[in-house]
């Protein structure tokens, strides 16, 4: 994640005067080709957008725009009430507007965070992956992590923040609990 962070972002100083280049969206050409053509033309700003899930998309100024943007930045609040199914819709009004309305017209990879199933209002809580590791059943585990992932793409959210395979190493790190367990020292 962080050699891409720094791969785009070293990839930034392109100017909006210069002519686009639409063949990233030949499906024809090799995705890695398409991808190189697509960054070569982002600019830093749209970049630093597509790490941040769509959430701080500048270049979309038009009423109805803004208005999804403001909804799609309040699911991000802790307290937010907004179901899977209104989570859906302003996902996909976010993503019309980006497709349709923004120079490249590539839409955004929205981010959710799954640590013990989707953190959404509405979807289904876990136990803490420390919990599920002392289980000892991965096929349980692993079904867990489906229905979490199953939940987050109802909503239209595709990248997860989630355990891997974290390892505590010292027990009074505040995060021990998103841990599969403490290695012995």
């Amino acid at each position: 994640m962080l050699a891409s962070l720094v791969v785009m972002l070293s990839l930034g100083g392109i100017t909006l005067a210069q002519e686009l280049d639409v063949s990233y969206r030949n499906p024809n050409l090799p995705i890695g080709q398409r991808v190189s053509i697509l960054l070569k033309q982002m600019t830093l700003e749209e970049k630093v957008d597509q790490l941040m899930g769509g959430r701080h998309a500048r270049h979309l100024d038009d009423p109805e725009s803004k208005q999804a943007l403001e909804q799609l930045r309040q699911l991000w609040d802790v307290n937010s009430n907004v179901t899977p199914r209104e989570r859906a819709h302003i996902h996909n009004a976010v993503q019309k507007a980006l497709v349709e309305r923004t120079r490249l017209g590539i839409p955004a990879l929205f981010q959710g965070e799954a640590l013990h199933g989707f953190m959404a209002n509405g979807s289904t809580s876990f136990p803490q992956v420390l919990g599920l590791a002392s289980t000892w059943e991965p096929d349980l585990v692993r079904q867990v992590f489906i229905a979490a992932s199953d939940e987050m793409a109802a909503s239209g959210t595709r990248q997860a923040f989630t355990p891997v395979l974290d390892l505590a190493r010292d027990p009074r790190w505040g995060r021990t609990e998103e841990t599969y367990g403490k290695i012995r020292t």
